[in-house]
């Protein structure tokens, strides 16, 4: 398995100021949602998810806005060990929550 990184964005306003997204994330589960960093649909594959303390380790180590796209309610742990994270050392952070709804 490759390592976690960041993927650095421009900080701009067309970017919603996001400057760091990870390289890997789970999907959410089937749910439709625009990625803010791209501006389009999330790639079709799904990625694994990363381990939450692995991922929070890379959060620290930024000081800039962190993009969290929408992810599955079986990777709760994930986000909130993220949040944690992201909370102690004072990282901005934008999550991106996705409505559990069906379409028939």
């Amino acid at each position: 398995m490759t390592p976690l990184t960041f993927r650095e964005h421009v900080a701009e306003p067309a970017n919603v100021w996001i400057r760091h997204s990870f390289s890997r994330w789970p999907s959410s589960g089937g749910r439709l949602w625009c990625e803010l960093t791209t501006g389009g649909l999330p790639p079709a594959a799904s990625a694994l998810p990363p381990e939450p303390s692995q991922a929070a380790d890379l959060v620290r180590s930024v000081t800039d806005v962190v993009y969290l796209p929408p992810v599955p309610v079986t990777e709760e742990q994930l986000l909130s060990s993220v949040a944690a994270a992201a909370g102690e050392v004072g990282v901005p952070l934008l999550l991106q929550v996705s409505a559990d709804f069906t379409i028939q």
